[in-house]
C-alpha cells in the first residue's frame, strides 16, 4: 500500500463508515466528509479502501494485534504469556466465560470490521469510476470480510451473517448455523469474485489482496472444514500461479527489510512511526530491553526433530545431557533457549534477568520467541519497526495442500515434495539433495498425518494457528490438559513448573458468546453456546 495510507483523512473516514447512528449521516456538514459528499469518485473510492483494510490495524482494534502477537500463542501448547493474569493465560488455563472483556473484544472487533466491510459494499457502486476498478475494490473487502467472519466462525461456531450496515435495533439478530456462516464465507471467496482480483500489484500498491492471496485464505477455509479435496483444489491453484515461493532463508523472511518478499501473501502493514510495528519491544527478552511476550514451553521444544528426522525419543543423535544439540535448524531460529547465540553473544538465562521471576518481563518458563526479532533492533533501545505481521504464507498453502491430500488418501510424490520443500529450505539446501536433509519419501496415511501436523507446529509457529488446529484435529485435551514445564529450575534440575491447565472438552472447543452481546440483543434472540448457559 502507499505510505499515506495512515493519515488523518483516512482515519476521519473510519469514524464515518462505522458511526451507528444513521441520522448522524444523514445531515451532510459542510466542514467534514459524509456520505453525501464522499462517495464521488475512484479517489474517494480508494480512500474508503484504505478505511477497511485500516480497520485490522488502527488504534481501536489494536487488541487484534496483541492477541495475534501475545496471545494465540498462549491459548494453545506452543507457549504462555509472560504476564501471568493475562487474558491470554486465563484462556490457556481454561478460566473464561461468558462475562470475560477478552470474549466482548474479540466479538466486537471482528463486527465493527464486518460493518466497515457492509458500508464499503453498500456504496462502493456510486463513484464515477472505471467499473473494473470497482469489482476489484469489492473482491478485496469481501475477502475482509471473510477473514473476520472465519475468525468468528473458529471460535464461537455460527454466529449472526450482517450483510447490511445496520442500525442497533436492526442487529437484533439470531445465531445463524455454523454451516451458513460457513457458506457465507465461501461466497465471499466465491472464485467468481476472487479471479477478478490481480496475481501481483505495482510497487505503490504492495499489500492490497491478491488473487494468491484469496485462493489460499479460500483453501484454509475448506481444510478447516475438512472439505479435503477442495482444499487441496484451492492450494493447487495457488502453487500453478508460479508467482509465489519459499524464501530462501526460513529466519530472514520475518525480517523488516524483507517484508515484501514472494512467500507472503497476506499481512498487516505498517509504515513507520505513524502505524508502527511493536513486535520487537513486545518479544525481546529483559536483558536486551524487551517485554519477553510470548514464552514457549517444555513441550513445544520437545517436538522438534533431531537432525535424523526421528523424535528425542528415538533418535541416535539426541543427548539427553545436551538437549539442544542436533535439532531441525527452524528451533535455533524460533527460540531462545539457555546458551542460544543471538547476534554473536550467549544468551545463559541461568543467572541473568532472563531467568523466570527475576523481573515483571522475564519468561515464566525460560525460553523465548527467537523468531521474530528483527536485526535493526537495538539492545535496550528498541522501538517500534516497519516489519508486517504475516497472516498468510506460501509455507502454510503447501502444508495445507500436503493435509489435505492425506486426509483425502491421494498420497503422491506431489504430498512429499510439499513438505520436503520446507525441510529443505530449513537445512539450506536444495529439495534434491535428499543426503543432506531427512527427506520424507513415503510413509502411511497415519504416518503422513503425524509428519504433516509436526510439520505444521514447527513450520508456522507462534504465527497464531496452532490453537485453531488442535481445535480442528480435536486434540485439545490431549494437550492442553495438565501441567506444563519449562526449563530446568537449575542445569540438571527438576523442570520449573509454569502451570496447570485445564481443557473440557464439553465446553472449552467453542469460546461463549459474549453475556453483554447476548443482553444487549435478547437471550431468547442470542442464543448461548452449550455449556456456557
Amino acid at each position: 500500500m502507499k505510505k499515506y495510507i495512515y493519515n488523518p483523512l483516512l482515519f476521519l473516514a473510519i469514524l464515518i463508515f462505522t458511526a451507528c447512528n444513521d441520522d448522524f449521516l444523514q445531515l451532510n456538514p459542510k466542514d467534514m466528509l459524509s456520505e453525501e459528499t464522499f462517495w464521488a469518485d475512484e479517489t474517494d473510492a480508494f480512500n474508503a479502501l484504505v478505511g477497511v483494510y485500516s480497520r485490522y490495524t488502527d488504534y481501536d482494534n489494536i487488541n487484534i494485534f496483541y492477541d495475534q502477537l501475545l496471545g494465540l500463542s498462549a491459548r494453545s501448547d506452543e507457549a504462555v504469556n509472560v504476564w501471568k493474569g493475562s487474558n491470554y493465560n486465563n484462556l490457556g488455563l481454561g478460566n473464561i466465560s461468558p462475562f470475560d472483556d477478552y470474549m466482548s473484544i474479540q466479538w466486537s472487533i471482528r463486527y465493527r470490521i464486518i460493518r466497515t466491510c457492509n458500508v464499503f459494499l453498500k456504496n462502493i457502486d456510486k463513484p464515477v469510476m472505471k467499473d473494473d476498478e470497482r469489482e476489484r475494490m469489492k473482491a478485496e473487502v469481501k475477502f475482509l470480510r471473510a477473514f473476520a467472519y472465519h475468525y468468528l466462525l473458529n471460535n464461537f461456531g455460527g454466529v449472526p451473517i450482517i450483510e447490511e450496515p445496520l442500525t442497533l435495533q436492526e442487529l437484533k439478530r439470531p445465531r445463524d448455523t455454523a454451516e451458513d456462516v460457513l457458506k457465507f464465507i465461501l461466497e465471499d471467496l466465491d472464485d467468481d469474485v476472487i479471479n477478478l482480483l490481480p496475481l501481483t500489484y505495482s510497487d505503490s500498491y504492495k499489500g492490497r489482496i491478491t488473487r494468491g492471496a484469496a485462493y489460499a485464505l479460500k483453501a484454509r477455509v475448506y481444510l478447516y472444514a475438512g472439505k479435503w479435496k477442495d482444499a487441496a483444489v484451492a492450494a493447487k491453484t495457488v502453487m500453478d500461479f508460479n508467482t509465489y515461493t519459499l524464501f530462501p532463508h526460513y529466519e530472514d523472511l520475518f525480517e523488516s527489510a524483507n517484508k515484501y518478499n514472494d512467500e507472503i501473501l497476506y499481512a498487516w502493514q505498517y509504515v513507520g512511526q505513524e502505524m508502527a510495528n511493536y513486535t520487537q519491544i513486545y518479544m525481546h527478552f529483559p536483558t536486551y530491553g524487551g517485554w519477553g511476550g510470548v514464552n514457549p514451553l517444555k513441550s513445544f521444544v520437545d517436538e522438534f526433530l533431531c537432525t535424523d528426522g526421528k523424535p528425542t525419543y528415538t533418535s541416535a543423535v539426541y543427548n539427553p545431557a545436551k538437549p539442544y544439540e542436533n535439532r531441525d535448524p527452524r528451533f535455533y531460529m524460533s527460540v531462545i533457549y539457555p546458551g542460544a547465540v543471538y547476534r554473536g553473544n550467549v544468551i545463559p538465562v541461568y543467572g541473568t534477568l532472563d531467568y523466570p521471576g527475576e523481573t515483571g518481563n522475564s519468561s515464566q518458563s525460560g525460553y523465548y520467541v527467537r523468531k521474530f526479532l528483527d536485526d535493526v533492533s537495538v539492545s535496550n533501545n528498541l522501538r517500534p519497526e516497519e516489519s508486517n505481521v504475516i497472516l498468510l504464507r506460501y509455507a502454510e498453502v503447501l502444508l495445507t495442500y500436503a493435509e489435505a491430500k492425506v486426509e483425502a488418501n491421494e498420497i503422491d510424490q506431489s504430498v512429499f515434495d510439499a513438505i520436503n520443500l520446507l525441510r529443505a529450505r530449513a537445512y539450506g539446501v536444495n529439495i534434491s539433495q535428499t543426503t543432506l536433509y531427512p527427506a520424507v519419501t513415503g510413509g502411511t496415511q497415519n504416518e503422513l498425518r503425524d509428519i504433516v501436523r509436526r510439520e505444521r507446529l514447527v513450520e508456522l509457529c507462534f504465527e497464531g494457528q496452532r490453537r485453531d488446529d488442535i481445535i480442528r484435529w480435536r486434540m485439545a485435551e490431549n494437550v492442553m490438559n495438565g501441567s506444563c514445564y519449562g526449563i530446568p529450575e537449575t542445569v540438571g534440575g527438576d523442570y520449573i513448573l509454569v502451570m496447570e491447565r485445564r481443557f473440557d472438552p464439553a465446553i472449552h472447543y467453542l469460546f461463549p458468546i459474549p453475556q453483554s452481546e447476548i443482553d444487549l440483543v435478547g437471550k431468547d434472540i442470542l442464543l448461548q453456546n452449550p455449556g456456557w448457559e
